[in-house]
C-alpha cells in the first residue's frame, strides 16, 4: 500500500528561519495594542489592510488585547459605538484620514456643537502601514481635531508566504520604476536585505543584472558602510536580477499549479477566494481555500506541472478507496493498526484533496477552451525561436474582430515583440490602430507604457532573445514533467532566462556568459572570485533578489534547484508575485492624480486620440 507523504513542519532549509520576520511583524502590532489603555476596543481597516493583518496575526491575541467586537471596514459614513478607545489601521494616505476626521466630528457633534471641547473623551488611535507620510502628517497638522489623534507606525515590508518566500507585495513595482521614476521600492528592498544582514551577517558577493538592480546594490553599499554586521554570513551571496533581462517569462503560459490558481483565480496573501459553486458547495459567500503551508497537502502538488497534478489526483483519490476498501477485509491486528493509522491520515488530507480535485478541474476547462489551445500553439513556435508562425496576424486581427480579452491579445503581442526582436513597423502601426478602436482609446495609456518599456518595439531593435536561447539552452526537448531533469519543467520545455542566469552563478560563474549579459537588457556586475559561490567549503544560502516581480513558473523552477543542488540553497525576496494578468492591470492606469501633470496627461491623451482618428 502506498505511505501517505507527511511534510514536515520543520523548515528544510535549517538554520535559516524566515518566520522570524513574521513575528517580528506580528509582535509590533501587538506592542502597539499593549500600549494602549486597558479596556475594550474597536479595531477598524481600511479594506486593503485586512488580508495584511490578517495574514500576520489570528483573532485570539487581539482579543486578549481588548478587541472584542468584529473588525470593522473603514468607511466615509459616521461611525457608532460605545468604546472609548478606537483603533485603525491604515495605509498612508490622506483620504482615509479625511474618514477617520468624519467619525471624529460626528462623535462629538452628537454631544456638543462646540468641536474644542472633548466632551466624550474618545481617544482615536492611528496605526499606519508602514508608516505616516508627509501628506498626512501636514494634514494633522492643520486639522482642527489634532488633539483626538494619536500616531503609531506599523512597518510590514516583508510578507513571509513559505519558508524560501518573501514578498514585498509591491505590485505598482513596474510601474513605479519603468514609467514614474519613483524608486521607493527600492530604498524598501535595501532595508530589507540590510534585515538579512543584521540577522545572518553581512552577505560577502552579490551579483547584479540590471540597471534598477545596479542602483539597489549602490544603495546598499552605502547603507551596509553604516552599519556593522556579524563576520560569519550564513548567506553566502545575493543575486539581484530586474524583471526587464526578462520580460519574457510573465508572458508565457504557465503550468504550475499554483501558478495556474493565481492567474485563473487570483492567490492574495495565501488565500484564494472561490465561487462555491467550483467547489459544489452551498454557500452564498465565496468560499476561502488556504495556500498557505498549513494544508500539507496542498504544499505536496503546488509545484506540480499541471499534467503530472491530472494523473496524481485520481491516484491518489483511489488510495483513499483502497485503504478504507482493506480496513473493512483486514483481519490481523498489526495490520488493523496500521490501516487506521492510514484512514486518520487519509482524513487530514481528504478536505484538501477534494478542494484541489474541483479546482484543477475549473482550471481543465479553462485550459481546454479551442482559444486558449491556439494561443499555446503560436505561443510554442514563437519561443522556439525557428519558424515563425504564419497565421500569428490572423489570429490577431481575428479575436480584435471579436472583442476577446484585451489582455490575451496583448499577452501573445508581447511575447511576439520579446522573442521576435520587435513587430514590423507598418504592421504594428496597423494593429494598435485597430486595437484601439475597439477596445478604446483610452488604452493608449496602457501600450505607451508598454513601449516605454521596450516590451512592444517595433523591429529594429537586436533580437536579444535569439541569442541568448543559443547560449543559455532556453528551449530544451525531452522534459519529463513527472520527474523532472531540468528547471524547463515548469513552463513545459522552456527555462526562464533568470533561472538560467542562476544556474550559470553557482555552476560555471557569470565571468562565462559575460556575452549573453551584455546583450541583455542593463547593467551587470559580478564577484571577482566566483570559485568561492561555485565550489563552497559547506551547505551556503544564496538571496535571490527579484526586483520588478517573480512568476509561480520561476519559483517552482527554483524549488527545483533546491532539490537538486547539494551545496546551494536559495531564498527568493520579490518586490511582487507576477503574471501577464497583473503586469498588463498594473500598466492600465491613466494615474490620475490631483497634480499639475493631469493636464499634460489628459491633453497628450486627447491629441493622440485625434490623431488616431484622423489616421
Amino acid at each position: 500500500m502506498e505511505d501517505f507523504i507527511q511534510l514536515s513542519d520543520e523548515n528544510p532549509l535549517d538554520p535559516i528561519d524566515l518566520s522570524i520576520f513574521k513575528e517580528h511583524i506580528k509582535q509590533s502590532l501587538l506592542n502597539i495594542l499593549d500600549s494602549l489603555p486597558k479596556e475594550d476596543k474597536n479595531l477598524v481597516l481600511e479594506e486593503s489592510c485586512i488580508p495584511k493583518i490578517n495574514f500576520f496575526t489570528d483573532l485570539a491575541p487581539l482579543q486578549e488585547r481588548g478587541i472584542k467586537d468584529k473588525l470593522i471596514k473603514l468607511k466615509p459614513n459616521a461611525l457608532v459605538t460605545d468604546k472609548r478607545i478606537i483603533v485603525y489601521i491604515i495605509p498612508a494616505k490622506q483620504e482615509f484620514l479625511s474618514y477617520i476626521e468624519n467619525h471624529i466630528k460626528s462623535n462629538i457633534h452628537n454631544f456638543n456643537n462646540t468641536p474644542n471641547e472633548i466632551s466624550d473623551n474618545k481617544e482615536y488611535h492611528v496605526i499606519f502601514v508602514p508608516k505616516i507620510s508627509n501628506e498626512c502628517q501636514s494634514f494633522i497638522n492643520l486639522s482642527d481635531y489634532k488633539s483626538y489623534y494619536f500616531i503609531h507606525n506599523l512597518n510590514i515590508d516583508l510578507y513571509p508566504f513559505d519558508n524560501d518566500l518573501l514578498s514585498l507585495e509591491e505590485h505598482s513595482t513596474l510601474q513605479d520604476l519603468y514609467i514614474n521614476n519613483n524608486f521607493n521600492v527600492l530604498s524598501v528592498l535595501s532595508r530589507c536585505i540590510l534585515k538579512f544582514e543584521t540577522v545572518f551577517g553581512k552577505i560577502k558577493h552579490k551579483y547584479v543584472k540590471g540597471d534598477f538592480s545596479k542602483i539597489l546594490h549602490k544603495i546598499l553599499i552605502k547603507e551596509e558602510e553604516q552599519n556593522s554586521f556579524e563576520n560569519d554570513s550564513e548567506i553566502l551571496a545575493t543575486i539581484i536580477m530586474d524583471r526587464s533581462c526578462d520580460f519574457i517569462t510573465p508572458f508565457c503560459s504557465n503550468y504550475i499549479y499554483e501558478g495556474l490558481l493565481d492567474e485563473f483565480l487570483e492567490i492574495n496573501f495565501n488565500i484564494i477566494k472561490c465561487d462555491p459553486k467550483i467547489l459544489e458547495k452551498e454557500s452564498k459567500t465565496d468560499v476561502k481555500i488556504d495556500c498557505s503551508r498549513r494544508d500539507k497537502f496542498f504544499t505536496l502538488v503546488k509545484d506540480y506541472n499541471f499534467k503530472k497534478l491530472r494523473n496524481f489526483l485520481p491516484n491518489r483519490l483511489a488510495i483513499h478507496s483502497r485503504i478504507v476498501e482493506e480496513g473493512k477485509r483486514e483481519t490481523d491486528l498489526k495490520k488493523i493498526q496500521e490501516n487506521l493509522k492510514n484512514v486518520k491520515l487519509m482524513k487530514d488530507e481528504r478536505p484538501s484533496l477534494i478542494n484541489q480535485i474541483n479546482l484543477a478541474s475549473y482550471i481543465l476547462q479553462k485550459q481546454e477552451h479551442p482559444k486558449n489551445v491556439e494561443m499555446t500553439r503560436l505561443e510554442q513556435y514563437l519561443l522556439a525561436d525557428e519558424e515563425y508562425p504564419s497565421n500569428l496576424h490572423d489570429f490577431y486581427d481575428r479575436e480584435i474582430g471579436k472583442k476577446t480579452d484585451y489582455k490575451l491579445i496583448l499577452k501573445l503581442l508581447c511575447l511576439e515583440s520579446l522573442t521576435q526582436g520587435g513587430i514590423k513597423k507598418g504592421y504594428y502601426d496597423e494593429l494598435k490602430r485597430d486595437f484601439l478602436t475597439v477596445y478604446g482609446y483610452q488604452k493608449i495609456f496602457l501600450l505607451r507604457n508598454l513601449e516605454k518599456m521596450k516590451i512592444l518595439k517595433k523591429s529594429e531593435y537586436d533580437n536579444y532573445y535569439s541569442q541568448a536561447n543559443k547560449k543559455l539552452n532556453l528551449i530544451v526537448a525531452g522534459v519529463d514533467i513527472d520527474q523532472p531533469n531540468d528547471s524547463a519543467f515548469a513552463y513545459e520545455g522552456y527555462c526562464p532566462i533568470s533561472i538560467r542566469l542562476i544556474e550559470r552563478a553557482i555552476k560555471t560563474g557569470w565571468n562565462s556568459i559575460k556575452d549573453v549579459l551584455k546583450k541583455l537588457p542593463g547593467e551587470f556586475d559580478y564577484p571577482s572570485n566566483e570559485s568561492e559561490i561555485i565550489k563552497p567549503n559547506e551547505k551556503s544560502f544564496i538571496l535571490l533578489v527579484f526586483v520588478g516581480g517573480i512568476t509561480y513558473g520561476e519559483i517552482a523552477a527554483i524549488r527545483y534547484l533546491n532539490s537538486k543542488n547539494k551545496f546551494h540553497k536559495f531564498i527568493i525576496l520579490t518586490t511582487s508575485i507576477i503574471n501577464y494578468n497583473n503586469v498588463l492591470n498594473g500598466l492600465n492606469n491613466m494615474n490620475i492624480e490631483n497634480n499639475e501633470r493631469d493636464i499634460f496627461t489628459f491633453k497628450d491623451y486627447n491629441d493622440q486620440i485625434e490623431n488616431y482618428k484622423k489616421k
